[in-house]
């Protein structure tokens, strides 16, 4: 997790809330994340967890879900 947040998650602006098998990454502090920012955590999580299924949902607004 560490590495997680060091390499990708802080040096983008970005913040993460959840837990090992999932979670929610969004812009810091205001803002959204972009296209960008969830291809370099699909890449990145793909590339350390190279055995593993990863799964990353395409953006959704944070404050704003519908049903």
């Amino acid at each position: 997790m560490d590495k997680f947040l060091h390499e990708l998650i802080v040096p983008r602006k970005l913040m993460l809330g959840g837990w090992i098998s999932e979670g929610f990454v969004t812009a810091y502090p205001r803002g959204s994340a972009t296209e960008d920012d969830r291809s370099a955590v699909e890449k990145w999580l793909k590339a350390e967890f190279a055995d593993a299924v990863v799964r990353v949902s395409e953006l959704k607004d944070a404050w704003y879900v519908q049903g």
